[in-house]
């Protein structure tokens, strides 16, 4: 699924939990967000920025949602999984064998995986204790890795459903 298609499904928790860590981590990230969103909102980003975090973030979750801010909302993911969510990235990649950094950057992927072995993995992230972060994470694995395993999104359906 595309980043877009699952950010407006986002609980408002997770939704702020992302967004906080642009806020945190990367200054000039959330600036662009801020930016950008006050332009789709019709309002000065000052305004915005008057505005408590948590509101504020709320407020954004639906633009997130539309294609047109895919690549920020992209952006914002990444940030937070490489700040906030490593264990998500290193768990499922050790869990499908795949040669990373330790903190969850890989260079190379299997051309394939089969459906038992990925939906191990993917219970390895539900496991761990935060649900909508694993699933977040899980739905939008194919769109910022590139990969296109047949069996993903069988497995994943599956999984979701438990």
């Amino acid at each position: 699924m595309r980043i877009s298609e699952v950010w407006s499904e986002l609980s408002p928790e997770l939704n702020h939990r992302v967004l906080e860590a642009g806020y945190l981590h990367d200054k000039v990230l959330y600036r662009k967000l801020n930016q950008e969103m006050a332009r789709g909102l019709g309002k000065r980003p000052k305004v915005l920025k008057e505005m408590p975090r948590k509101e504020r973030h709320e407020l954004y979750r639906a633009l997130l949602g539309m294609p047109i801010y895919m690549v920020i909302a992209q952006n914002l993911t990444i940030n937070w999984l490489s700040h906030e969510a490593t264990s998500l990235l290193t768990t499922f990649l050790d869990q499908l064998g795949v040669e990373h950094d330790g903190k969850g950057c890989a260079e190379e992927f299997p051309e394939e995986v089969v459906k038992p072995k990925l939906i191990k993995a993917m219970k390895a992230l539900l496991d761990q204790g935060d649900r909508d972060g694993a699933l977040f994470y899980l739905w939008i694995f194919p769109d910022i890795s590139g990969i296109e395993w047949k069996e993903y999104d069988k497995a994943l359906e599956e999984v979701a459903a438990t």
